[in-house]
């Protein structure tokens, strides 16, 4: 039996690749950076060309770090973004940008228009997505296309989830996963896709594409084998398997139902924390959301449904916090620096650290549980001081801001049947302590979080796992390749602190409303 599974994680702005044992050891997470366009009022995409040469930088870098030999790697699984690649007839990539960029960022928010119509249809896609289409799914941006690029439409063949299209370019087979079709698409496992809104759209030349017959295929079965031209580039071995992969926040959620399992905790909520954030419920019976998605069903593995809420920007925000931050000792501050200074004002000043700063993270809109992608964000205190303390302080209070958001998400959750005493996490907001702890405060949840391994590639490990025949399904590998892990309790002592930042937040989302209402 092969030795390894290679597991790539192609996130917003890098690919992540690693390779792991049957019993879910990872060895040599490697990292390549990605180049995103980013424009004014939420534009974004990529060249998936670029994104392919990201994936294999990282795969051989991670091999070499490892001291893998290729002939021990017997399958290959790739999760991704939900961005969208827009293909030709000859299964290239299809520019539609100025700078021919042909893939649409999953945070790309240009259909806002083209989502409110979807609304106003409504039905049962819309249902699941707590009433309101989201700009960020994938028929409102072919909607745009279709609309504002009728040059590039006349050329268009189809258009695959960026999991599923790394899959394509890893083998030249075109298939799509249930994770994304069922997750992002207005299709789902029981009853295929929604014709009522397709129709009342007038789409009925998307549906006449040649690709939108495409086989739909669970997380990890084959979607093929490694092609030559692919093994090459990668610097593995040709004709190993290549799992259907999924899209990184279920491949989080599979990494994080691991992590619970071990705990046994198995009811716990998962949270993936990096660029954005997602809570996700796995449950085996559905359950009705108000205001937030789902369920959706077999979307990570078949029995499951999953039920989902989040925030667009949740590290990015913080990002963007440090990178419009004038430069300090002339140079800029990076994200361990500001933690440290935070640490410090925390240990000298307590609670009372920047307590009079109040932040509305909703920057590009809300996801849930209000879904409204014209919400903005707001500040609240700001004073005339570019120093470190200062920065430290609006970092600090925008994570106070991103906690509070996911915890409503996680009330609404409870609201709704899917109360849990823990949430199993992971993501790059969880690698610091202090933010960690911060969530557990916020949310009143015991945090799971792993030892010595990447929650999200071992949530596509799995996938490569079933593909190679080391376990039955996705649920055995779950079990099979549970990590260690580690909990933060929720500090009892702040439980004051934050009901009163909580009280200030949801006041000052009724005050916004209030405003929005005046300028209509």
């Amino acid at each position: 039996m092969a030795k390894f599974v290679c597991a790539v994680d192609v996130g917003t702005r890098s690919a992540r690749a690693a390779f792991f044992d049957a019993h879910g050891h990872m060895s040599a997470r490697e990292v390549a950076p990605i180049h995103v366009t980013v424009e004014p009022d939420g534009l974004g995409a990529y060249h998936s060309a670029q994104i392919w040469s990201a994936v294999c930088r990282a795969v051989r870098l991670a091999r070499s770090a490892a001291g893998v030999d290729a002939r021990d790697v017997g399958a290959v699984a790739f999760d991704g973004t939900c961005s969208l690649v827009i293909m030709d007839r000859e299964g290239d990539g299809l520019p539609f940008g100025d700078d021919g960029t042909d893939t649409f960022a999953w945070f790309d928010r240009r259909a806002v228009s083209q989502a409110e119509a979807c609304t106003r249809v409504g039905g049962r896609t819309v249902d699941l997505l707590g009433g309101v289409m989201s700009p960020e799914m994938q028929l409102p941006k072919l909607m745009w296309l279709r609309e504002t690029c009728p040059d590039v439409w006349s050329r268009f063949s189809t258009a695959l989830d960026l999991p599923d299209w790394l899959a394509f370019r890893a083998t030249g087979a075109v298939s799509r996963s249930v994770s994304a079709l069922g997750a992002k698409w207005p299709w789902s496992s029981r009853e295929g896709w929604d014709d009522v809104l397709l129709d009342r759209l007038g789409l009925d030349d998307l549906r006449a594409t040649s690709g939108w017959a495409t086989p739909v295929r669970p997380v990890g079965s084959v979607a093929g084998n490694l092609s030559p031209e692919a093994a090459s580039d990668m610097g593995l071995s040709s004709g190993i398997p290549v799992a259907v992969g999924m899209i990184d926040g279920y491949a989080g959620a599979m990494g994080c139902r691991s992590m619970a399992l071990a705990a046994e905790v198995p009811d716990a909520l998962t949270l993936i924390a990096g660029t954005s954030a997602s809570v996700i419920a796995l449950r085996p019976d559905a359950v009705s959301l108000d205001g937030l998605w789902g369920p959706f069903r077999d979307v990570p593995t078949a029995g499951l449904m999953s039920h989902e809420g989040g925030i667009t920007n949740a590290g990015a925000l913080l990002d963007h916090v440090l990178i419009h931050w004038p430069e300090i000792g002339g140079s800029k501050i990076g994200h361990p620096a500001v933690i440290a200074e935070i640490e410090t004002r925390l240990v000298r000043r307590g609670h009372v650290f920047a307590s009079d700063l109040h932040v509305l993270p909703d920057f590009v809109g809300s996801r849930g549980p209000v879904g409204d992608p014209r919400w903005r964000g707001v500040v609240h205190g700001l004073r005339l001081d570019s120093s470190l303390s200062a920065l430290a302080a609006l970092y600090w209070r925008t994570a106070v801001a991103l906690a509070i958001s996911i915890g409503d998400v996680i009330d609404r959750f409870g609201a709704s049947g899917l109360e849990a005493r823990a949430i199993a996490a992971t993501g790059g907001l969880m690698q610091s302590d202090l933010i960690a702890q911060l969530f557990a405060d916020v949310t009143d949840k015991t945090l799971i979080l792993p030892v010595g391994v990447d929650a999200v590639l071992l949530g596509t490990a799995m996938a490569g796992a079933v593909a190679a025949s080391w376990a039955d399904d996705m649920d055995d590998a779950s079990h099979r390749m549970a990590p260690a892990i580690r909990t933060l309790e929720p500090n009892r002592a702040m439980a004051t602190y934050v009901a009163r930042d909580r009280r200030v937040h949801h006041l000052m989302q009724k005050h916004r409303a209030e405003i929005a209402g005046l300028q209509e």
